[in-house]
């Protein structure tokens, strides 16, 4: 992370290989992601609702456990994600805007994404909210990969 610290050309040269295999780490992981709610269902609305409200019943509902469980791991994978990500994009040689756009916005998507179960679950309803959070925060995090593997370590234009 030397680049962070002293981005001269020669460290940032230095860093570029790296730094597309970590890129390429990182779609893993939002693919992983993906997988996971697919096979748990949560990328339909009906498939939303079947899993974090039951069959209608309250007490057919995900209990608390299950939803700190889910937090957990999306916090932890989106944390480091939003982390690491924003860090290579204040030394890439991006628009401002852009930067601000990818940074702010992947945050609060992710945030988003963080809370819909919890909202889903209060409002006992809202499942389309799930899917299009979780859309939109991976959408953010595929987009300033793309940015980055275009532009890190190149010059400024």
């Amino acid at each position: 992370m030397k680049f962070l610290v002293s981005p001269t050309r020669e460290n940032l040269t230095r860093s570029r290989p790296p730094v597309r295999i970590f890129l390429g780490f990182s779609l893993l992981l939002l693919l992983a992601m993906a997988a996971q709610r697919v096979v748990e269902g949560e990328l339909t609305p009906s498939g939303v609702q079947e899993r974090y409200l039951g069959s209608g019943d309250p007490s057919d509902a995900m209990p608390l456990s299950a939803l700190v469980e889910s937090l957990h791991v999306s916090a932890f994978v989106y944390g480091f994600l939003l982390l690491v990500l924003g860090s290579l994009l204040v030394v890439s040689p991006v628009n401002e805007s852009l930067r601000r756009w990818l940074t702010f916005g992947g945050a609060a998507a992710c945030a988003f994404d963080l809370a819909t179960p919890w909202l889903v679950v209060a409002l006992r309803g809202g499942a389309e909210m799930r899917v299009a959070s979780f859309v939109l925060a991976a959408g953010f995090m595929v987009g300033s990969v793309f940015v980055l593997a275009r532009t890190f370590g190149r010059d400024p234009v």
